[in-house]
Order: C-alpha cells, then structure tokens, then sequence
C-alpha cells in the first residue's frame, strides 16, 4: 500500500521542486521501505544474469 501511494508522491514532489529534491524524496522513500528494495534490487540482478 505506500508503494502504491508512494510513487504519485514522488512524481508530484518531482514535477513541483525539480529531479534533484525528487530523488531525495525517493532515497528517503526507499529507505523507509529498505528490504523490499534490496529484495527488488537483488531480483533484478537475477535477471539481468539470467537472460542478459
């Protein structure tokens, strides 16, 4: 649910204060949801081996 409502938060603070206090407000985003990121970033890593 707050990835859900998460990302139009970023790309409202995005579009309203510029790309610089956007990826601000994503690293803090990404750091209140720390494990599902690592787990997403390590999928990724995944299949990035896999099929790349």
């Amino acid at each position: 649910m707050l990835i859900v409502t998460g990302i139009p938060i970023v790309g409202w603070v995005t579009f309203e204060s510029g790309p610089i206090i956007g990826l601000v407000v994503l690293a803090a985003g990404a750091s209140m949801l720390r494990w599902p990121a690592i787990y997403l970033w390590r999928w990724l890593k995944r299949m990035v081996r896999r099929y790349g």
